[in-house]
């Protein structure tokens, strides 16, 4: 963990556990808490920022791995994107290695890991790319020259965030000989289901953003087919499947291969854009939000010209008129 706004590992602890998140565990079994040992550690430095002490406690100490730390952000560098996913599981897996206790490594990848695939099943897909090499070049050659090669670099991959977790797939591959390895897939994480109570969301990733956008009356156009599948997943399935794959592949004992699970609702649930969002405005009815700038309401455009276009006179000019008179009042644009 790090140290954040200067507050010290405790405190920001204290501050995680305090949320109502934890609640449940507090009533049910609140020693659990007492068992929790943060550690100064920094996924975006070499050796993840550990301590020699530290290091060697974990090399003693641990025997469960769940590797989850990452960059979501699709508009991040390519640098920032391998730096964060990329060299951070390298540095994961060679600790694991060095676990004498170990008894499972889970790495938390994504379905869209392979987008680049009509169809994505339960296996490991090669990449022709080497990750060593990835590594080297952003560890090297200055962040202007990657900025302007990251399109040729990523190629058809729709972002530095999708092709740098399917490059993190190969690390766990690679490193992870003779280990205990599972790689998890979700589709987009969304808010709990029922644990440890239904709704629960403390970041504005995903659709949980767009839903609150549109709820604000802020996004008015979205750039995507409207009967295309919103392929979601709550956040407590997720944790379920996690968990139960570590328990599975810790059992079985087997170190061949990554054992392999797509956490995805394609096929069991087949909720699209479109009626997605009519069951949010139908919700939105009963239960407005409080300082909403219009109606809320979305047009989903699959043409991109028309998208910009709309985005223009629906979404950029009218915020510049609001900029406009706030500043005529004297007040701060929010």
């Amino acid at each position: 963990m790090r140290k954040k706004k200067g507050k010290e590992l405790t405190q920001r602890v204290r501050d995680i556990t305090d949320m109502p998140l934890f609640d449940v565990l507090k009533r049910a079994n609140p020693e659990n808490l007492k068992k929790i040992v943060p550690l100064l550690g920094d996924c975006k430095q070499l050796g993840l920022g550990l301590s020699p002490t530290d290091r060697q406690l974990i090399k003693e100490k641990v025997s469960i791995v769940f590797h989850c730390a990452a960059t979501i952000r699709f508009d991040d560098t390519l640098k920032n994107s391998i730096i964060l996913n990329v060299r951070s599981t390298r540095e994961v897996m060679i600790l694991a290695r060095n676990m004498k206790e170990l008894k499972v490594v889970v790495h938390v990848s994504t379905i869209f890991s392979n987008c680049n695939r009509k169809v994505t099943d339960e296996v490991f897909y090669p990449t022709t790319i080497d990750w060593k090499e990835m590594i080297d070049v952003v560890e090297n050659i200055d962040d202007s020259t990657i900025d302007i090669l990251t399109p040729k670099i990523i190629g058809t991959f729709p972002n530095t965030y999708v092709y740098s977790k399917s490059l993190a797939e190969k690390v766990v591959k690679d490193l992870g000989v003779n280990l205990p390895t599972v790689i998890v897939r979700p589709s987009m994480v969304f808010t709990s289901l029922s644990d440890p109570f239904p709704g629960w969301a403390d970041s504005w990733g995903g659709p949980v953003a767009i839903s609150v956008g549109v709820a604000k009356g802020i996004i008015r156009n979205c750039n995507a087919d409207r009967n295309a599948v919103m392929d979601i997943i709550p956040v407590d399935t997720v944790t379920k499947i996690i968990c139960s794959a570590a328990h599975e592949k810790a059992l079985c004992g087997d170190r061949m291969e990554p054992s392999v699970y797509n956490a995805c609702s394609y096929s069991l649930k087949k909720l699209t854009w479109g009626s997605y969002t009519e069951i949010c405005l139908k919700i939105l009815e009963e239960n407005p939000l409080d300082d909403i700038l219009w109606i809320p309401g979305i047009t989903f455009i699959k043409n991109d010209l028309l998208f910009w276009l709309m985005s223009i006179l629906f979404q950029v000019l009218p915020s510049a008129v609001l900029h406009g008179i706030l500043k005529l009042k004297g007040t701060k644009s929010p």
